[in-house]
């Protein structure tokens, strides 16, 4: 992943684990993970075990969030998960080997993609102003935020998990500059709003080429 922000992070590539296609990466996969205790959740690039790995993967499979849930909440969960697991390995008669330690490694590429802004948000870092720090939960103020932005509950859960981020903090910027145009509209002294995100522009200012680097291009 560059350390720049780019628009082309916010869209999902096609990912495919043991034959199955999955969803472009979650909140909501994510907050089931966490629901049923999958080591992923806390550290997703970590090994997990086969048993996690094969019900991650159904969940990611899965239509939606809400569908998913339901399933859980209906007891209907075994009768779609069982079999799908029993189909991996075929009928007796024609058993085909699951390569279980190549769907882990795409697994948690998956989950990189999925994940990247978490791990590694292209954003400026800014000194504290000191205060206490927020207490809930970062899946809850990230869902609420977003709620304030005007999306729907089900965009929040549903969409690719990087693209949400990036609304959360364009959200926050545009924020920040209605803040200060609104306090100089009143004739207050406004305090200049802080550059969110970490630009290919800002990136390149701060590595200017090198002289070899020129000589080369020439």
């Amino acid at each position: 992943m560059p350390p720049f922000a780019r628009i082309a992070d916010t869209v999902p590539e096609p990912a495919r684990v043991l034959g199955t296609w999955l969803r472009p990466f979650c909140l909501g996969h994510h907050l089931l993970f966490t629901r049923l205790g999958l080591r992923y959740a806390g550290a997703p690039l970590e090994m997990a075990g086969d048993s996690e790995l094969l019900q991650a993967v159904a969940i990611c499979a899965g239509e939606s969030y809400e569908h998913t849930l339901d399933l859980f909440l209906s007891g209907k969960w075994p009768a779609m998960f069982d079999p799908w697991v029993l189909d991996l390995r075929g009928p007796w008669y024609a058993r085909r080997k699951v390569d279980l330690a190549g769907a882990h490694e795409c697994f948690r590429e998956y989950l990189a993609k999925g994940h990247s802004f978490t791990l590694q948000a292209p954003l400026w870092r800014h000194r504290s102003g000191g205060g206490d720090s927020l207490t809930a939960p970062w899946e809850q103020l990230f869902r609420l935020q977003l709620l304030k932005a005007g999306l729907s509950e089900g965009e929040i859960m549903n969409g690719y998990l990087p693209a949400r981020w990036y609304d959360f903090h364009t959200a926050r910027e545009l924020d920040q500059r209605r803040d200060e145009f609104l306090v100089r509209l009143h004739g207050g002294k406004a305090r200049m709003a802080s550059r969110v995100f970490y630009s290919e522009a800002d990136w390149r200012a701060m590595h200017p080429p090198s002289p070899a680097d020129d000589g080369e291009q020439n």
